[in-house]
């Protein structure tokens, strides 16, 4: 029989197609790689062709302050150079408010006590007694005299199986003087009067309830003084928060200055009179005020004009730093003007040719940019600059990748 003969290669020759696919994968990674080389080398290219400049240039800045005087007018349409004019307008505000003071003055308040005793009459042989208004009756209880300030009648005692029967009289007393020493208990009374007469001792009282409402105490009570300060504090308070409130409505750009702003009607009063009795009294007050205002941005305008004419064309202001102090206001409210002196302070520097430095610093570098500056402009103080993207070394050729900015 023939044999089978089977083709059985040993794994060792399989080991050239294994390196030849690495050779294939080594191959490949290195395509890649150059590509995103060249990819990353074109978009440097494309944005150093995009290059941009950024320059903020600082002047020296001098100060420049004037007096000058402008008026408000109230139906002026437009500022007026020639007349020295801002349009003006007239704010009105009322206000209406209560308001609680504190009483200074002081006074004595006092009290007498006083209350019902019953008189006796057991005088033998029985006669009746009379007893004059303001008798006085003495206790026992600390001896304080009480007068009746009524006439007393006071019948005979009675008699009955040889035992006397006293007549007796209700009435009521109040003490000699005020105070809470009077204000004593259940006692028993002599009158004095009769002292040396033989009704002094047939004659008396007692008392069943103790006296009362006798005291002294200071109290406070509404002095003139006190009503004039509250009136004078009222209105001033008044005027105060009125003058917020007018403020407080008008928008933000006008200008209402404190001698602007007049009383045009108040009237205050006070509910309690003097040497009224209470710790606090009220009062109320109604106010109206009027104010005469201007635009903010209109004095402004006016400013840079005067300003303008001032300084040469070479020179320029900086509007930020525009500074108002208002020294004195002449209001004239029948005329609907005022007046006002004011005081300008602003800053200004030396006019620096921004299309002119931009074509001379094209496609400088940074030191040569520096040099170009403060050599040819010695009006400079400070510069910065900003080179895009941050490996690019020198200024674009083209002024339109330039920005050049003016910093304060």
């Amino acid at each position: 029989m023939p044999k089978k003969i089977f083709d059985i290669f040993p794994k060792k020759l399989k080991a050239p197609e294994v390196e030849k696919k690495e050779k294939k994968i080594s191959f490949s990674l290195w395509w890649k790689i150059f590509i995103i080389l060249g990819v990353l080398f074109g978009v440097i290219i494309f944005l150093t062709s995009q290059s941009k400049l950024d320059l903020k240039v600082g002047p020296y800045l001098e100060s420049l302050s004037f007096e000058e005087t402008f008026e408000v007018m109230v139906g002026a349409e437009n500022v007026s150079l020639e007349g020295k004019i801002i349009p003006g307008r007239f704010f009105t505000q009322e206000l209406e408010k209560w308001k609680q003071f504190e009483s200074t003055g002081k006074s004595q308040k006092t009290g007498i006590a006083g209350g019902k005793i019953r008189v006796y009459n057991n005088h033998t042989p029985p006669t009746p007694v009379i007893l004059r208004a303001t008798t006085r009756f003495l206790s026992s209880e600390n001896g304080k005299i009480f007068r009746c300030p009524e006439k007393i009648y006071l019948p005979s005692a009675k008699v009955s199986q040889g035992k006397v029967i006293p007549s007796s009289v209700e009435v009521e007393v109040e003490a000699q003087e005020p105070g809470e020493d009077y204000n004593i208990g259940p006692s028993q009374f002599s009158l004095p009067g009769l002292a040396g007469n033989p009704l002094y001792y047939t004659v008396y009282a007692e008392s069943e309830s103790p006296m009362t409402g006798g005291f002294k105490k200071e109290v406070r009570i509404v002095a003139a003084q006190d009503i004039e300060n509250a009136k004078n504090s009222l209105r001033e308070n008044l005027f105060r928060e009125a003058k917020n409130s007018l403020r407080n409505k008008i928008s933000e750009d006008f200008v209402l200055l404190e001698d602007a702003i007049l009383t045009e009607a108040i009237e205050v009063y006070c509910l309690q009179k003097p040497e009224t009795e209470i710790p606090e009294f009220s009062c109320q007050g109604k106010i109206k005020i009027k104010g005469l205002g201007f635009k903010l941005s209109d004095l402004k305008e006016l400013s840079k004009i005067f300003i303008q004419n001032i300084i040469p064309p070479s020179e320029k202001l900086v509007e930020e730093s525009l500074n108002f102090k208002y020294l004195s206001q002449n209001l004239v409210p029948g005329k609907g003007k005022m007046i006002s002196d004011l005081k300008i302070e602003v800053a200004i520097y030396k006019n620096i040719p921004i299309a002119t430095l931009s074509e001379q610093i094209e496609g400088k570098s940074k030191e040569e940019i520096q040099e170009i500056i403060f050599s040819n402009y010695p009006q400079v103080e400070s510069i910065r600059i900003k080179f895009w993207p941050f490996w690019v070394r020198k200024a674009p050729k083209t002024s339109e990748r330039i920005k050049i900015e003016l910093t304060f």
